[in-house]
Parts: C-alpha cells; sequence; structure tokens
C-alpha cells in the first residue's frame, strides 16, 4: 500500500520521498513489531542495523548501538534527490533524534561517521568506524593469480548503469586498448547493455547475476576468480560491499573517491581513486601506468593487508567486540 501512495505522489508532484524511509506514519508501523515482541526485555542493547529512527515509536528503555552506512544528512542530494523540503525536515529530525537516543554510533565509513558527529553533534568517543565484508561465503573465496601478460580482464559490476559510471568504464577500456593494452571488460548486473555498447568487441555482457540463486551463485563466484581488476567509477557510493568483495579475491579497484568508498579503496594499497569529474581517460591512463611499471603487483599485496585487517566480517567481529568491551 505505501509504495503505492509513493509512486502516486511522485507521479502528481514529481518529487522523491526516498522510499518513505522517514515518513512518520510508515516509522511508527514499523515501531511496532519492537514495541510488541516480548523478548525486547531480554535484551542487554538493542542493535539497530540501520532504521534506528523508529526507536522513536518503540518505547523500550534498552541501550541502542546505531550502525547504517550513511546520515538522513549526506544522504539528501546525494543518493536521494528532488525531495520535497517537509520530507527534507522530517528525515533531518529523525535521524538526529536517533543519533543520539543511541549509545554507540557506529558508521560503515569514516564519510558516514563524521556526519553523525557534524550533524547529528553526537559525542565523537562514541562514534565508530567499522567497514562491511564481503556478501560471499568465505568457503568460496580463492584469491586470483595476479596479471602477468596477455588479455587484462577487467569487471565492471552494477545494477545501476548512469550512477555506477558504465559509460565511464567502457571508455577507459577502449583508451587502454588504444593505448596497447589487451584489455576485455566484462559486465555484470545489467540485463540489456546501452545500444552503443554493442559495437564493441571487447564488452562481455554477463547479465545479472542473482547471488540468492546457486547457480548464479556459483557464476558470480566464478567471474571473481577470472578477472584481474576491478573497474566502478560510481558517482555516489554510501560503503561499497562490491570493493570488499574484490579484495577478498586479491583484485585491485579502480573507482572515484566519494561517499564512503576512501574506506574501501585506498588509493595506491589496493587500488587507485580519481576525483569526481575526471573522465575515463584517468581512469585508463592510472590502470595503463600500474600495469606497465610493475606497480599492480603492490596492489594485488595490499588487496590482502586490507581484506585481512578491515575488510571482513572476521574483522568487523573482532573490532566489534573491542568497542562493546568499553560499555
Amino acid at each position: 500500500m505505501w509504495n503505492r501512495i509513493f509512486r502516486l505522489y511522485h507521479k502528481l508532484t514529481h518529487k522523491n520521498l526516498a522510499y518513505g524511509i522517514f515518513f512518520k506514519p510508515l516509522v511508527k508501523e514499523y515501531a511496532k513489531s519492537i514495541r510488541n515482541n516480548p523478548d525486547i526485555e531480554k535484551c542487554d542493547f538493542i542493535f539497530f542495523p540501520g532504521f534506528a529512527h523508529i526507536s522513536e515509536y518503540c518505547k523500550i528503555d534498552k541501550p541502542i548501538i546505531f550502525f547504517s552506512d550513511a546520515t538522513a544528512f549526506n544522504m539528501i542530494d546525494y543518493y536521494w534527490k528532488n525531495c520535497p523540503k517537509w520530507y527534507i525536515k522530517m528525515a533531518e529530525k529523525l535521524e538526529s533524534n536517533a543519533i543520539n537516543r543511541a549509545l554507540i554510533n557506529i558508521r560503515s565509513s569514516q564519510w558516514a561517521a563524521d556526519s553523525v558527529i557534524k550533524d547529528g553533534h553526537f559525542n565523537a568517543d562514541d562514534t565508530y568506524v567499522l567497514e562491511f565484508g564481503p556478501n560471499i561465503d568465505i568457503a568460496d573465496i580463492k584469491r586470483v593469480t595476479p596479471y602477468k601478460d596477455g588479455e587484462l580482464r577487467i569487471l565492471f559490476s552494477g545494477v545501476e548503469w548512469e550512477r555506477k559510471g558504465g559509460d565511464i568504464a567502457v571508455d577507459a577500456v577502449r583508451i587502454l586498448r588504444e593505448k596497447g593494452i589487451d584489455a576485455k571488460l566484462y559486465i555484470a548486473g545489467i540485463q540489456e547493455l546501452p545500444e552503443y555498447c554493442r559495437e564493441y568487441d571487447f564488452i562481455v555482457n554477463l547479465g545479472f547475476l542473482n547471488k540468492n540463486i546457486p547457480e548464479q551463485y556459483v557464476r558470480y563466484i566464478e567471474t571473481w576468480q577470472n578477472m584481474h581488476l576491478f573497474l566502478l567509477p560510481t558517482k555516489a557510493e554510501c560503503a561499497g560491499v562490491v570493493f570488499s568483495e574484490a579484495s577478498a579475491f586479491g583484485i585491485p579497484s579502480y573507482t572515484y573517491a566519494t561517499g564512503g568508498v576512501p574506506n574501501y579503496v585506498v588509493d595506491g594499497v589496493n587500488g587507485r581513486t580519481c576525483r569526481l569529474g575526471e573522465g575515463p581517460e584517468v581512469f585508463a591512463q592510472k590502470i595503463y601506468d600500474d600495469v606497465t611499471s610493475g606497480k599492480l603487483n603492490k596492489l594485488y599485496e595490499g588487496t590482502k593487508d586490507i581484506s585481512e585487517s578491515k575488510l571482513s566480517w572476521e574483522a568487523w567481529s573482532r573490532r566489534f567486540r573491542e568497542i562493546m568491551s568499553k560499555y
């Protein structure tokens, strides 16, 4: 019902309610599931993996841990475009209340944590950063063999072609080939590529791979294991589980330093980052330089170090236990 209401609102006003996440009637409805749960009293803490703003209507007297990949403050005009002023005001108020109702705020990037402190006016000493690990069973992760010569296999993975920078990835690989690198671009997540992509014989469209379907999950794993580089010129990103997946397989990432990305791709450590606005020629040049100079080997090594230290669920669990030992 709510989705129909939000779609109708958008159709009539051309304004975006960002899925109605902060729409008060819906927030109150979500809160009932917690407020009416008899097991709440048995808990020492309430852990909200997002949606902690519903705690305003939960009527619970337990310390709250609020974990998320962003705040409403840094989502507006970044992911959420063209929201009405009344909705922005509602979202920011609920978000601020949720942040300050929590005992601990944890975010998946420094970008989001900074917003908790600056926009939410929360205590920095109780604000932490814990990056996401890969959305893949650890038993299925096998590190790739670093690139030496021959065909350079580059993966692009993303459902939203425009936001993820699909056109930039295509042009970057085209330029790379003009520089003499035998590069091929493998694209996952897109059901049907834009028409202009069909003229390029260096593009392989793998289609959308649903990790919840066993056969497609296996294909997704096999795809990673056959790649050398990951290229995702995303223009807006809160975190990027896919970057954790790339590092888990030992594959360097090339992307923009936007949003929470710098916590997942550290320039010169497990990949390269570009500034927003820099074009495909910059990505192509960075890849070309790393391949021809041998710097790529250092990036392969860096993926292992960063994956073990922070881009894994094992690291997340270890660091979370360290945080909780203080409270």
